[in-house]
């Protein structure tokens, strides 16, 4: 679906509901426009691999390097909007659990946990 021409504006990352204006992650901001690009051209499945690549890099940022919580759940929230899907489910499953167990710890971020980050996100793109 191609937007026409007085509604471009309505497809820039200023109207998505999924950006809000405090500082985003180069990374979460590819997510965003990846999601606006998925969503404009559903057939496309390339927009929606880059969105959930970038969507698990703003996850391990945000568990191994003590990147903002606010951030994955901008992108658990994104994923949820998304058409159904067995791996979005299971990101939206693994970092929703990520936050609630980490809820109250603002310096939960752990480099040990990098390589379980990777595998749960890894896990995702055979699923």
């Amino acid at each position: 679906m191609q937007p026409r021409c007085g509604h471009a504006q309505y497809y820039s990352l200023g109207h998505n509901p999924h950006v809000h204006r405090r500082e985003n992650s180069p990374l979460l901001r590819c997510a965003q426009a990846f999601d606006v690009l998925s969503r404009l051209d559903p057939s496309d499945n390339s927009h929606w691999e880059a969105k959930r690549g970038a969507c698990c890099g703003v996850f391990q940022q945000v568990a191994t390097q003590g990147g903002k919580k606010d951030q994955l759940k901008d992108v658990v929230s994104m994923l949820k909007g998304g058409p159904p899907n067995p791996s979005t489910e299971y990101l939206v499953q693994v970092m929703s659990k990520w936050l609630q167990d980490n809820k109250g710890n603002e310096s939960s971020h752990h480099r040990a946990g990098s390589s379980l980050v990777s595998c749960l996100c890894a896990s995702a793109f055979t699923a």
